[in-house]
């Protein structure tokens, strides 16, 4: 009888072995990071008295069908060069993040760009207007600067 227990013992070591690797080597429970990002190019277009903001997708390009987008909130990478390109569908508008000091115009059939580096972590107010004297609040909303290697691409 102990060599059908060995027998036993040395299949079930070996199943265990190759379960393992299985495991390991599938990536099951281990968190691939995205690549960090220096720079990124987002468009951001004023359409109905609302921010739209489309980034690039996992392939980094603007514009293919990986993009990934959101409204009236930017979600920006932590210590990267960022370029807005500001565009309108409809109306003038005025794109303001106040604690950087920076503000732009948004033009139908125009582009216009805003280029800054971002720090660490935080939020910032990003303040927008359609100029006709009316508030508009689908056009105020936030920035959020999220860290790459914990939060950023959970968005």
């Amino acid at each position: 009888m102990s060599s059908l227990t060995s027998y036993k013992r040395y299949y079930f070591g070996r199943y265990l072995v190759v379960l393992l690797v299985t495991l390991l080597c599938s990536g099951c429970g281990v968190d691939h990071p995205q690549h960090r990002l220096d720079s990124i190019v987002i468009e951001v277009t004023a359409d109905e008295f609302n921010w739209y903001f489309r980034y690039p997708g996992p392939d980094g390009v603007l514009g293919t069908g990986d993009d990934r987008h959101s409204m009236q909130d930017l979600f920006l990478p932590d210590n990267s060069k960022v370029d807005l390109k500001l565009n309108s569908n409809d109306y003038v508008y005025m794109f303001s993040l106040p604690e950087l000091g920076m503000r732009e115009i948004a033009v139908p059939g125009l582009s216009f760009e805003l280029q800054f580096t971002t720090q660490d972590e935080q939020i910032l107010d990003l303040m927008g207007d359609q100029m006709c004297g009316f508030a508009h609040e689908s056009l105020i909303g936030k920035v959020y600067v999220r860290n790459q290697d914990d939060g950023y691409y959970d968005w």
